[in-house]
Order: structure tokens, then sequence, then C-alpha cells
């Protein structure tokens, strides 16, 4: 007696980068449907990612797994990158970008984003925004903070330098806070000091007073003199000094 069985396909095909599942029956006959799935990476190209068994065989053709890749973030004002490569490599799937902010502006967003599942980042580019407060002021050299200290300041605030004693003042005595960044040009000259040592070596002394060690400001002057029986080997204007943040240059006599 003739016995009828049902239409079997062929085995299915994996494909590139992607393989199939059963979605129903067990042996590939009739009526059976398999569902195509990537790899991790990658993603379908078509919209249709199943066939089933048909009198005909297998219906639709196999589809394909393309990798993910995310466009390159737009070009923002005052941010800076890291994570692009060099040349012209893709943005594939997990590669991770971090974003951080020139000087003076805050990160407002995410700092690391990261290319996800159908080539979206999984988070939006982050902007920079102008930093309105300011942090400690700053350290300036040989100067004291005569204002009360705070930990934050906002946008129009001063503080008010002095230099040290015998320092003198070279711009500004304030800083201000303008749009999360400290103005003002400010800078204490040093002042010159002349040895006891560094005269007799050049048999010079001061003109007025006992030879002494001396301080003197920034353009102050110092007026010097041959030691006794010395005679001078400089030109009689180089022993009228002026202080030079913190330089002078000292006559000789022989």
């Amino acid at each position: 007696n003739a016995k009828c069985s049902r239409k079997r396909c062929e085995l299915p095909e994996d494909i590139p980068n992607g393989r199939f599942i059963l979605v129903n029956g067990t042996e590939f006959v009739y009526g059976t449907t398999i569902k195509y799935i990537c790899n991790k990476g990658y993603q379908m190209a078509s919209f249709i990612d199943t066939r089933t068994c048909l009198a005909a065989g297998w219906n639709n053709h196999l589809p394909l797994c393309e990798e993910i890749t995310c466009s390159p973030p737009v070009a923002k004002e005052n941010i800076i990158v890291d994570g692009l490569p060099d040349n012209d490599d893709l943005l594939r799937y997990g590669h991770q970008l971090q974003f951080t902010c020139k000087s003076g502006f805050k990160l407002v967003g995410q700092k690391d984003v990261t290319c996800g599942e159908n080539g979206v980042w999984n988070h939006p580019s982050p902007i920079c925004e102008a930093n309105k407060d300011c942090v400690a002021p700053p350290y300036v050299e040989f100067a004291d903070i005569t204002t009360l200290q705070k930990s934050h300041y906002s946008s129009g605030e001063s503080v008010k330098y002095m230099c040290q004693n015998l320092y003198t003042l070279s711009g500004q005595s304030y800083k201000t806070c303008t749009h999360g960044m400290w103005s003002g040009l400010m800078k204490c000259l040093k002042p010159c000091i002349v040895n006891i040592e560094d005269m007799d070596a050049r048999n010079i002394q001061q003109y007025y007073g006992k030879k002494r060690k001396m301080f003197t400001a920034h353009e102050d002057r110092i007026i010097f003199k041959c030691q006794y029986r010395r005679q001078p080997k400089s030109y009689p204007s180089e022993f009228n000094q002026l202080c030079n943040d913190g330089f002078m240059k000292l006559p000789s006599c022989q």
C-alpha cells in the first residue's frame, strides 16, 4: 500500500555572522519555520529573517547579517572627544568614546558613550556649557590673598592679593571670576639682595652708610663706590644701579 509522508526540506544553511533557530517543528518538514539571528555585533540587513518549509522547499532568500557601526558624533564647540580612530576605521559595536570640555566649560550629559545595537549610541553626545562659577582663586607667587577665601565664587566676584614684604606689585591687585575663569594680570616683582661677599669680590661698597647686606625693592636704586684705595674698573654710570625684578648688575673696582 502506498504511504504518504510530509514533504521534507533540505537541511537549512547557517549564514555568515549568524545562525538559525527553530520556531516550530523538529525535522524540517512541511510547515516548519526557522528564524535567523545575527551574532553579537551584527544586525539583519533585511526585514525578513524567517523561512518556512513549503512544497517547493524553503521560501524567502537567505538573510544577510551586516556589521553594526555607529556614525561619528557631530563636532561641537569647546568639547574634546577621545577614542576616535586616527584613520578611517569604523566605529563598531561596543566602541567607546569619552568626552571632556575645554578649560572654563563644564560637561552636560554622559561622559562616556558606547556604540550599541542597531548602530545607535547608548547615550546622546553631551555638550559643554560655560562654567559660571569659579573654584579656589589661583596661587600667585610671593603674594597673599587678603579677602576671605571660599570654595566657590560666582561670576563677577573678586579676591584681593597683596605682595609680600619688599615685593612690588605689577598689574592689578584683584583677580575676578568671569564665567568660570579667573582674570586679572598680576605679578609680584622680586627685590634685589646685595651680599657683603658679592661687594668684596668686586672691591665695592654702598655709597652711604657702613658696608652691610642690602635689600632693595624693584625699581629702587643703590649707589656704590670703590672700597678704600681701590680704583673703578666699570664706567661711572654703572655705580648707580637699578633693581629690576631681583636682578642688579654690580660695578667693579681694582
